[in-house]
């Protein structure tokens, strides 16, 4: 009878999907090669090749994704700031803009989830044993 091999314990990674931008966690398939299936927009990625495996773990190093995901949500932030400034402007003083209204609505929810996702990624940076938190609350506090 033949057992299989134990394979090793692997802590957790993610990569940002190159679709939507979420974080999607690499698993391992039987064969013990990497792939990942991003929850939020369905994308399925099979990592099959010598080369690629040894890109992904580079891109895996602790703290990558989560430094990407903060300038991605700080670019976004200022996007969405950018627009709700447009919105405001072209609003009528003394008669209502429904579709503006709607429009202005819709970005304020987004700036707030955006917000909360940033100050997620801050408390992760501030986990003990995090020598580069510092390093990411400095970058959020700079676009401020």
């Amino acid at each position: 009878m033949q057992t299989e091999p134990v394979k090793p314990d692997r802590p957790k990674a993610y990569i940002p999907c190159f679709l939507c931008g979420e974080g999607a966690e690499i698993k391992y398939s039987k064969k013990d090669k990497p792939y990942f299936i991003c929850d939020p927009c369905g994308l399925q990625a099979f990592i099959r090749k010598d080369r690629g495996i040894s890109k992904l773990g580079g891109l895996t190093k602790p703290r990558i994704f989560e430094k990407t995901r903060v300038l991605d949500i700080l670019d976004t932030l200022g996007a969405l700031k950018l627009k709700l400034s447009e919105i405001n402007s072209a609003k009528p003083l003394f008669s209502k803009a429904p579709d503006l209204e709607v429009a202005e609505k819709a970005l304020l929810a987004e700036k707030t989830r955006l917000e909360k996702e940033l100050n997620q990624l801050a408390r992760i940076s501030d986990k003990p044993g995090n020598s580069k938190g510092q390093d990411l609350k400095s970058k959020t506090n700079s676009k401020g």
